[in-house]
């Protein structure tokens, strides 16, 4: 049964032994008052009969007076006067108690009506005692006797018969009042007896309700409800472990860090400070995609089985997601004792791990924060944490601690994502462009537009002082509008100008890949600014094609392609896609990363690398742009192995839009003066 069922059964069943408890309760009060009644009966009968044989008593004296008064010779009428009326005022006082009787008798007659028995009433009424009429015959012989002259007193005894004589003696009557009070008195003791044996009869049946309802009814619906609890409680705990664990480590989940986090912050102040441990697995991508699924589960298992075993006892993991975790650790308050505790759990996940016969080297990025007081909220801590682990994916060691270094970065983060929003809406971005040229012969091929902050308080402020800050805080879709919008704003006004800029490159985040946006603002500006397609490259990094939105993102590459929109893997050669992952994107060049090329002439290992991808390029029949060019020397290595374009500062840096124009008119003024002086006059 159902515990809705259980429960309105419990209902029903407490309903109806109320009901009967109500019935037996009502009973008992109905005999009780009963037995008071009768009771009441008994003692009132009792009192009148004793006060009538009182009167009777004191009629009998008052008689006996009288006869005594009235049977001396000399006695007259005037002198029996106040013994006459003694004796009339005894007389009509029994006989207004006989009537008072004989009508108390009438109504109250049987045990339902108030408790006189018939017993008592044949005392009082019938043979052999007939109490009531020998009281009558008392009251009628006494009234008799005073009217009645002295000389017919003496006569009238002197011949009264035996029963006038016993009468008159009382010794018959009196009996007779013995046997009615003892009758009283044992009437009222047997229904004493009989309303105790009935009292203790609906006690016991109430007893006897109590007790089956709790064997036949409660006792098992309370097991049931009993078992049904037991069960809800584990369904309960079966619901806590889904929503608070992780299903594929055993950890806690996102979920329960991030109460246990909160729980922690704010018994800090009371219990004392403890440590925030983000850990990041490296080159989990390149594990998941290269050996499957299974493989990636797998390894998330056991890296979660070595933190686990790294941390101390005490300490709380749990998994966030991915590949991340994160580990609580209560008690510490020393910077050193949490470098311990990070080298620790990094340790512990760099060691090699199998996947079948293949051994993989693994391990991780850990950053970890400090609290001493609790004064730091639970997001203010995680962002800390984060923030170092974002260094320790960086540094050469793999692991860092948030220090003040890390702090003050923290608050100038929040600074530019506080002044962010002004800084979009008053154009305090701007666009500086790197000439982008054909090696073969010098020419203009396109720019590269990279934005830049010209802070009104800080100056002009390079893409490295903003934009992790803008990318950690999920404002790059708005930084990246703004700078395609500009782009083609001022691809507009070239065209218009005549100035041989043709093609703008422009960087496209993943997030606007994967979300389509990126696509909706390319063509938005297209649109507006009536550009062609081959009027944009799109730079994106080769990050993209281990995304777990790669299809989205190749069906996006591919519309924007189909635009005329060319297509640019910007850094190649550093990231961990294979070459497997080409044949799913359309692209249009290679772009080599300023690493290699810094390393021409230095590096043989740079140089071979350099050597590949031109080769791969030319291979596909794309072309090949070499950034940071800066020496002669690279630039003639770069020309000798196929490289077909070239940027950097043997060029130009980024310039500005006027200090771009004013470049392009000094390198190329017989193709350009004209198209700059219209253009001069036109401003």
């Amino acid at each position: 049964m159902a515990l809705v069922g259980q429960i309105r059964l419990i209902e029903k069943t407490y309903a109806l032994a109320i009901a009967i408890l109500v019935v037996l309760a009502f009973t008992g009060t109905v005999l009780m008052n009963w037995a008071l009644l009768i009771q009441r009966t008994h003692v009132e009968l009792s009192l009148l009969v004793s006060r009538q044989a009182q009167v009777f008593s004191a009629v009998q004296s008052a008689t006996n007076v009288f006869l005594d008064a009235a049977s001396e010779p000399d006695a007259v009428d005037a002198g029996l006067i106040r013994v006459r009326e003694r004796l009339a005022d005894q007389v009509n006082r029994l006989d207004g108690l006989n009537r008072e009787i004989a009508t108390f008798l009438d109504t109250r007659r049987g045990t339902l009506n108030g408790g006189v028995s018939d017993t008592i009433i044949a005392i009082y009424r019938d043979r052999p005692h007939r109490l009531a009429h020998w009281l009558d015959t008392v009251v009628k012989r006494s009234k008799e006797l005073q009217i009645m002259s002295p000389r017919e007193v003496r006569y009238v005894v002197d011949n009264w018969s035996t029963v006038n004589v016993a009468l008159l003696s009382g010794t018959g009557l009196i009996r007779s009042f013995d046997n009615l009070l003892a009758e009283i008195e044992r009437a009222s003791k047997a229904h004493v007896t009989r309303q105790e044996t009935l009292q203790a009869g609906l006690t016991g049946l109430t007893l006897l309700v109590l007790l089956g309802e709790a064997v036949f009814i409660f006792g098992p619906m309370v097991r049931r409800l009993r078992r049904a609890h037991l069960r809800a409680e584990e369904t309960t705990a079966d619901l806590n472990r889904l929503a608070f664990t992780d299903s594929l480590t055993g950890l806690g989940n996102r979920t329960f860090f991030q109460r246990a986090l909160q729980d922690h912050c704010a018994a800090a102040p009371s219990k004392g400070g403890f440590a925030l441990i983000l850990c990041d697995l490296d080159r989990f991508k390149a594990v998941n995609d290269g050996f499957g699924h299974a493989a990636g589960d797998a390894l998330i298992a056991e890296m979660a089985r070595r933190i686990a075993g790294a941390i101390r006892p005490g300490d709380t993991a749990a998994r966030l997601g991915g590949d991340e975790f994160a580990v609580i650790a209560p008690g510490l308050v020393a910077e050193t004792d949490l470098i311990d505790l990070v080298a620790h759990i990094r340790a512990a996940t760099a060691l090699p791990w199998r996947w079948g016969d293949v051994e993989i080297d693994v391990s991780s990025s850990v950053g970890g924060a400090l609290t001493i007081d609790g004064s730091e909220d639970p997001d203010r801590l995680f962002a800390y944490a984060d923030m170092a682990l974002y260094e320790a994916k960086t540094g050469e060691r793999h692991l860092k601690i948030f220090d003040g270094g890390l702090r003050a970065a923290r608050d100038n983060e929040a600074a530019i994502l506080r002044e962010l929003p002004r800084a979009l809406a008053t154009g305090e971005f701007e666009l500086h462009y790197q000439p982008k040229i054909r090696i073969a012969d010098g020419g203009l091929v396109g720019v590269e537009a990279l934005v830049r902050w010209r802070h009104p308080d800080r100056g002009l402020l390079p893409p490295g002082q903003f934009l992790g800050a803008v990318l950690r805080g999920g404002r790059m879709v708005d930084l990246t509008r703004h700078v395609i919008a500009t782009a083609a704003a001022d691809l507009e006004h070239w065209r218009r100008s005549g100035i041989p800029v043709h093609n703008v490159a422009v960087n496209m985040p993943e997030s606007m890949l994967a979300s389509r946006l990126g696509l909706t603002a390319l063509r938005d500006a297209m649109d507006r600014h009536g550009l062609p397609g081959h009027a944009f490259t799109v730079e994106i990094t080769e990050d993209v094609l281990l995304s777990r939105a790669a299809e989205t993102i190749s069906e996006v590459v591919n519309s924007l392609s189909a635009l005329g929109v060319r297509i640019s893997f910007d850094d190649f050669g550093t990231g961990f896609a294979s070459l497997s992952h080409l044949r799913s994107f359309a692209f249009d060049q290679l772009k080599i990363d300023r690493s290699f090329v810094a390393e021409i002439g230095v590096a043989t290992a740079s140089e071979q690398i350099v050597r590949s991808i031109v080769s791969l390029a030319r291979a596909l029949g794309k072309d090949v742009v070499a950034e940071g060019v800066e020496t002669e020397r690279q630039l003639r290595f770069l020309a000798a192995e196929g490289c077909t374009v070239a940027q950097g500062y043997l060029y130009a840096p980024a310039l500005p839009i006027g200090d771009l124009e004013a470049w392009i008119a000094d390198r190329y003024r017989s193709r350009t003066t004209d198209a700059l002086l219209r253009h001069a006059i036109a401003r």
